[in-house]
């Protein structure tokens, strides 16, 4: 069971005919699954866009990440946006959009290894959460401060986030991974 995109190979719905590209909910991922029209949304087609694409960038990976940073978090051209997860679908997605506007933009991951690939993505610092001198990294890559702070994983990572906010800093908390599995996560 998992999300899917496909093809319409039969239908009884006009507004999905058959040759239809369509996101199929939670279709599954198999070669082919009867899918109840009201689960089905066509998916317009993008000249140079691959399907996939409907899947993150523009699925619910990049509207998580867009309204995420947008509407909650509000960055202005020159602030500081530190995001968790930075190496992740949702924080690479973050990080991207925060350059396109004119932020200054920190990612937060784990390993020297996805640090640099934060660095090949255009994002201005990294912090190795895993490095025994993380908040030492963290602080020195925000001189002046966090003025948005796109949280993914909570825990440890944000509490040494939380020193280094500005006066009426703005947190997005998008998921809490720090906390699944231990009783907190919620009703």
């Amino acid at each position: 069971r998992g999300g899917a995109i496909g093809v319409v190979e039969q239908s009884r719905n006009a507004a999905l005919p058959e040759g239809a590209i369509v996101n199929a909910g939670l279709g599954g991922w198999q070669d082919y699954a009867v899918v109840h029209e009201g689960m089905a949304r066509r998916v317009p087609h993008l000249a140079d866009v691959p399907l996939t694409a409907h899947m993150s960038v523009l699925g619910a990976t990049g509207l998580t990440a867009y309204f995420g940073l947008n509407d909650i978090g509000k960055p202005q051209p020159g602030e500081t946006v530190v995001v968790s997860a930075a190496a992740g679908a949702v924080g690479s997605i973050v990080g991207q959009l925060a350059k396109l506007q004119g932020c200054r933009v920190i990612g937060i991951a784990g390993g020297p290894g996805k640090c640099k690939a934060l660095l090949d993505l255009g994002f201005d610092g990294a912090a190795d959460y895993k490095a025994p001198d993380f908040a030492d990294q963290l602080k020195a890559a925000c001189p002046n401060g966090i003025d948005v702070y796109v949280d993914n994983v909570g825990g440890d990572v944000t509490l040494a986030v939380l020193p280094l906010l500005n006066r009426g800093a703005r947190l997005t908390m998008c998921g809490y991974i720090a906390y699944y599995g231990v009783g907190m996560e919620g009703p």
